[in-house]
């Protein structure tokens, strides 16, 4: 049995959405430009358990800014972790032999392309951003960090168990940090953590997308209102 070793770069908070099933989800054509990642472009191999840092170029039309940095370690001192990426995608995952993997990946001055200065809002209206995943093995957990200029960031988590799109609400992040500038992105970074051994996962997408917003239940209150005043006109008019 390893000993675990703790390795931590971004505070969690207790925000999460879900959203099984990718063909549920309609998401923006490519004329939008939404992507941060789309996992096709940039190949690598990465395998270590050192926390070993690396970086690749790719398109700017696959990689937003055209660089991916990446940095991976093992929590536990049994087996190998594996991360890689492939002509065409997706990105792969894998915690081998009772490895328990933690991945990072970084982009615009989390990277060597430098502030993005991107507009996370438009011109898609975009609302949110979705990370999708092909395969889940086990699970996992996922922190997402935004930041506009050198002080100022933002994040959010969420549970990874199955496969599917998975839902970063831009609400959600100004929970954190109200008045964050989306529409000023300099930097992101992607920390996704296996909560068991033996985890795998392919990620095949992370974009900025559109979400649509639930229209609140009406309350007690109003629909005692509502009901009053149906009463009322239904008295008048006998």
């Amino acid at each position: 049995m390893g000993i675990p070793l703790i390795i931590m770069k971004n505070p969690i908070c207790l925000t999460h959405r879900l959203l099984i099933g990718v063909t549920s989800l309609t998401l923006p054509t490519l004329a939008l430009a939404n992507h941060i990642d789309y996992y096709v472009d940039g190949a690598f191999t990465h395998s270590s358990n050192l926390g070993d840092v690396g970086e690749v170029m790719g398109d700017p039309a696959n990689i937003l800014g055209g660089f991916r940095s990446y940095e991976a370690a093992n929590l536990t001192l049994d087996g190998t972790i594996n991360a890689s990426l492939a002509s065409g995608g997706p990105l792969q995952l894998r915690d081998l032999d009772g490895a328990q993997g933690q991945y990072w990946f970084g982009y615009g001055n989390e990277s060597s392309a430098g502030d993005l200065n991107a507009d996370f809002v438009n011109p898609g209206g975009w609302n949110a951003i979705g990370l999708t995943f092909d395969t889940v093995v086990e699970s996992g957990t996922v922190i997402l960090t935004l930041n506009s200029g050198p002080d100022t960031f933002t994040f959010s988590d969420l549970s990874v168990s199955a496969p599917g799109t998975y839902q970063f609400l831009y609400s959600d992040l100004l929970d954190n940090i109200p008045g964050f500038d989306f529409q000023s992105v300099d930097g992101a970074n992607l920390e996704i953590t296996s909560n068991a051994p033996n985890a795998a996962f392919d990620v095949s997408d992370f974009s900025r997308i559109t979400v649509a917003t639930p229209v609140p239940e009406p309350t007690t209150g109003v629909i005692s209102a509502l009901l009053l005043t149906a009463g009322i006109l239904r008295r008048r008019r006998h």
